[in-house]
């Protein structure tokens, strides 16, 4: 797997040849660190209009062993920075991946919808300041059976997360949480009345 990118044109209506932004070897050699696979891209443009992409990597095992990394572009994707390893988890900083779009808090900070796959199923919100560095992590849902969110943002203080069901109870629902106080609490997580198939 390699993630690409490529511009769309509008007055022609047409995609731009793909460039590559990350490759296994490419973040292994950033990375310092043995990197068996990348996957699950997701991409947001800050105000001062850097361009961020998120990724996961895996060194060991299967995607229990997942992390996050980010790498950034200041000239729109023509060029990008070397990776960084993101640190989102203190259990050796295992078993974080990224699905989900990222958002923008008012205050300009990363809004990074995450979830954990090893002890536990669970979504969580990270909250990332200008340099990349995880400055609060809040809980989007109980440790059961949920993961990747998507936050739908409604207002600066009010958001809807939904997130995958992966549990054993039928028909699977689409999980919902939401927050009034800008992501510092999330409601009790329900099941919604969209069937969610396990995908």
């Amino acid at each position: 797997v390699e993630i690409h990118t490529a511009i769309f044109d509008p007055d022609r209506g047409e995609w731009g040849e793909e460039k590559t932004v990350a490759t296994a070897a490419g973040t292994q050699r950033s990375l310092w660190r043995y990197v068996r696979k990348v996957g699950n891209p997701a991409s947001i443009r800050t105000p001062d209009g850097t361009l961020w992409l998120f990724y996961v990597t895996v060194s060991v095992g299967g995607w229990g062993g997942s992390t996050v990394n980010a790498v950034t572009s200041r000239d729109d994707g023509e060029t990008w920075g070397e990776a960084r390893r993101l640190v989102g988890s203190p259990f050796l900083n295992l078993s974080t991946m990224v699905r989900g779009e990222p958002v923008l808090y008012a205050d300009g900070t990363i809004g990074l919808p995450v979830y954990r796959n090893l002890v536990g199923t669970f979504g969580e919100m990270l909250r990332l300041d200008a340099t990349g560095a995880v400055i609060d992590r809040r809980r989007l849902s109980d440790a059961r059976s949920s993961l990747q969110p998507i936050v739908l943002v409604r207002s600066p203080t009010e958001a809807l997360a939904l997130l995958r069901n992966a549990g054993a109870e039928r028909p699977n629902r689409v999980i919902g949480t939401t927050t009034r106080d800008a992501g510092q609490s999330w409601a009790p997580p329900v099941r919604l009345t969209l069937r969610n198939p396990d995908a």
